[in-house]
C-alpha cells in the first residue's frame, strides 16, 4: 500500500507503529482505492481483512509481521471507520464508513486520545456533532467544548427568537426571563431560575475555556465529561414553553 510505504518507509517504523497511527494510514489507502474506482464506475469489491492485512505488508514487512497488520485492521473496524458490506454480491467486503471519512478529513494523523474521542462521538447529540467532532478528533478539546456551548446557544435562539447579539450569560438571562414553564413542564419561577443558574454558570466557566488563562481541558475523557453537560442543556432548551 503507497501510503504504509510513504509513512513508515521501513521494518523499524512499521513495527513501532501503534494500531491507531497505522490504521489511519491503511484508511486512507481504502478511500483512495474506493474513490479510484468509484471514479471509474466501478465497486471495490476485493478488499476483505485478509487482503487489507497483506496489503498494508506489501513492500514493507513480511507475513511474519502480519500480527502488526492485523492489529491495525482491527483498530479500525472497533472503533466504526471501516464496516463489512452486507448483501450477497460484495458480502465481508470492507468500505469506510461516514465516520471513517469524517476522521480522514478531520485527523490526518492520530492525535493523543483518538480512541478515547471515537467512542465519544455516539454519545454526542445530534444536534452539536457536526460542530463538535471535527476538534474532538484532532484533539482541540477545549474548542470542542465551546462549539458543544455555541450549538446550545443557536438552540435557545431559535426557540425564543433572540438576536445573534446576545451570547453566554445574557443570553441564558433572556431565554429564561422569556420562557413560560421550567423543563419540568411547570409554571415555577423559582426552577426557571434555577435552570437560568445552571447555564450560566456552565457558559461561564466553559463556553471560552480557549481563550481564558484558567487551566485548558487536556484530555478527550474531561471533554466529554463537559460536554454531557452542555448536551443535557439542549434538553432543557427544547422542553421550555413559550407563550405564543
Amino acid at each position: 500500500m503507497h501510503e504504509v510505504m510513504t509513512a513508515f518507509p521501513n521494518l523499524t517504523a512499521l513495527r513501532a507503529a501503534s494500531p491507531a497511527e497505522l490504521g489511519l494510514v491503511a484508511l486512507r489507502g481504502v478511500a483512495r482505492s474506493e474513490d479510484t474506482v468509484h471514479g471509474q464506475g466501478q465497486t471495490l469489491n476485493w478488499m476483505s481483512r485478509k487482503t487489507l492485512v497483506d496489503d498494508i505488508l506489501t513492500g514493507v514487512a513480511s507475513a511474519a509481521d502480519a500480527p502488526v497488520a492485523a492489529e491495525a485492521v482491527a483498530w479500525i473496524l472497533n472503533h466504526g471507520l471501516l464496516a463489512e458490506a452486507y448483501d450477497s454480491a460484495t458480502q465481508g467486503w470492507l468500505f469506510t464508513t461516514r465516520l471513517g471519512r469524517d476522521v480522514l478529513a478531520s485527523a490526518p494523523t492520530a492525535p493523543a486520545g483518538l480512541a478515547a474521542s471515537l467512542r465519544a462521538v455516539d454519545l454526542i447529540p445530534v444536534a452539536m456533532r457536526s460542530s463538535v467532532t471535527p476538534a474532538l478528533l484532532t484533539g482541540h478539546f477545549d474548542l470542542a467544548v465551546t462549539a458543544a456551548c455555541k450549538a446550545v446557544e443557536v438552540r435557545m435562539r431559535e426557540r425564543a427568537a433572540l438576536p445573534t447579539s446576545d451570547f453566554g450569560g445574557r443570553l441564558a438571562r433572556k431565554f429564561f426571563a422569556a420562557a413560560r414553564t421550567s423543563s419540568l413542564g411547570r409554571p415555577d419561577r423559582p426552577g426557571i431560575k434555577d435552570e437560568q443558574h445552571l447555564f450560566e454558570g456552565i457558559f461561564g466557566l466553559y463556553r471560552d475555556r480557549a481563550v481564558h488563562e484558567s487551566p485548558h481541558i487536556d484530555s478527550p475523557e474531561y471533554a466529554l465529561e463537559v460536554i454531557i453537560a452542555v448536551s443535557h442543556l439542549l434538553r432543557i432548551v427544547d422542553a421550555a414553553e413559550f407563550d405564543p
